[in-house]
């Protein structure tokens, strides 16, 4: 009896041992993969600059002139940066060719563009998912609520004064130039040259956005009892490329895709991709690959299953589009009139949309379709990019919405401009262009007041 006691006490003590090694293999596995996780976020955050290292100093700038962009355009400000390759596009263009400020402002947005290897170039606000990225700086100033400086003259209190609210993406929020030749400004500086009217101009450009965020943006300022007189809405490239073609839904925003991935990953097969180490394994692929030279960039489009599978649907999505599109602007326009704004909607010019007569730069891009899809810089996804906006762009000019008293289509705005350089990618203007831009507005708001 006393031996059985016994044999069960040693039978228990090497049951509890074993369980605590298993415990203890347990604990050092988690403290390993732990380690590892943890030393890939430093990696990441720390070691993207020295991955840097190992590629080539001038290899974006040779990636751009291999895709088709001439050589004689040198691009701007590159000196102890190494900003990605859209950057150097834009700054390469011909359209910054009179400005002295170009060189300096370059510098600051290469230097701008490298820093989101370690943050996100915009932060989070609630309705419409994010906003500018503060910024206080000699060309650029965005303050902490996402908007943009205008540059307005000093109110004249003895005249009637009237505020305006821009809104749209990336090319009225002004990527590529100063304050002082953004779309808004200029439009404040000729609006406020002459007339018994004083105008104060409000830029609610953000990048990336589309009609629908930009409608959440607006009813918010209204139940602030922010009121303006005029709201101009300037969309069309941001709104055709995520309706029609990726991620190719009406509501979506720009990078719904993304967001999407991550709010499900862990009912799916990607939760690994959440990892800091794959994310490191990934990046060490990507730079070791562009180092072999065995890039796979021309073989199939980053949005497959939005492009070649849909390369016979453009029609019909854009059309589901435009249904959607030509609704939002309505309940706009019904909200407006309610409170008494009137409200200018402007579908805006593409490089690839138009009779304007191309300079050589802006050909290059129309001719290497890789040049037009900034994302990925792949030549499929610029062919299926270039197809949709187009079909979008041809059916805009036959939609009904056409008929709005406030809708200007400003696909052909560049029309009679011959060459000259207005374009630094395939949607964003230079100085001259926003300048073209914000007359024509300027004509429309003068129009209303007369």
């Amino acid at each position: 009896m006393i031996h059985t006691k016994v044999t069960n006490r040693e039978t228990k003590r090497e049951e509890l041992t074993n369980y605590k090694k298993i415990v203890f293999v347990l604990a050092i596995a988690l403290i390993l993969v732990s380690l590892v996780e943890f030393l890939s976020f430093l990696l990441i955050i720390v070691g993207k600059s020295a991955l840097e290292v190992i590629r080539p100093k001038n290899d974006n700038i040779s990636q751009l002139y291999r895709l088709g962009l001439p050589n004689q355009y040198v691009p701007l400000g590159l000196q102890g940066s190494r900003p990605g390759p859209w950057p150097i596009l834009m700054s390469s263009s011909p359209a910054y060719k009179e400005y002295e400020w170009a060189e300096d402002f370059w510098k600051l947005e290469h230097k701008r563009h490298q820093s989101y290897l370690y943050q996100p170039s915009n932060i989070f606000q609630p309705n419409v998912i994010w906003r500018e990225r503060p910024r206080n700086e000699i060309f650029v100033n965005i303050n902490e609520e996402g908007i943009r400086n205008t540059i307005n003259p000093d109110i004249n209190f003895q005249k009637d004064t009237r505020t305006i609210f821009l809104f749209g993406g990336s090319t009225m929020a002004g990527t590529g130039v100063p304050d002082e030749f953004t779309i808004p400004s200029l439009l404040s500086k000729y609006l406020n040259k002459k007339g018994d009217i004083s105008y104060n101009v409000t830029n609610f450009g953000t990048g990336s956005f589309i009609l629908e965020q930009d409608m959440q943006l607006f009813f918010d300022e209204i139940r602030k009892g922010h009121l303006p007189d005029t709201a101009v809405f300037y969309h069309g490239a941001n709104d055709a490329y995520a309706g029609v073609y990726s991620p190719g839904k009406p509501t979506w925003y720009l990078g719904s895709e993304g967001l999407q991935d991550k709010f499900y990953y862990m009912k799916s097969s990607i939760w690994y991709k959440e990892l800091h180490t794959y994310r490191l394994l990934e990046l060490i692929k990507k730079r070791l690959f562009r180092l072999l030279n065995l890039s796979t960039a021309d073989t199939t489009p980053t949005n497959a299953k939005n492009s070649e599978f849909y390369l016979d649907d453009y029609q019909q999505k854009a059309g589901h589009f435009l249904e959607h599109y030509q609704e939002t602007l309505r309940l706009i326009n019904n909200v407006c009139n309610s409170y008494g704004i009137d409200t200018i909607f402007i579908w805006q010019p593409i490089l690839m949309y138009g009779n304007k007569r191309l300079n050589e730069f802006e050909e290059s891009m129309v001719n290497n379709p890789a040049l037009l899809s900034i994302g990925t810089f792949r030549t499929k996804d610029g062919i299926y990019q270039k197809k949709a906006l187009e079909t979008t762009y041809h059916l805009v000019e036959k939609a009904s919405f056409l008929e709005f008293p406030n809708f200007y289509n400003f696909s052909h705005v560049f029309d009679r401009s011959g060459d000259e350089p207005l374009y630094i990618d395939w949607v964003h203007l230079g100085p001259k262009g926003n300048s073209i831009v914000a007359q024509q507005i300027n004509k429309i708001i003068c129009a209303l007041n007369d």
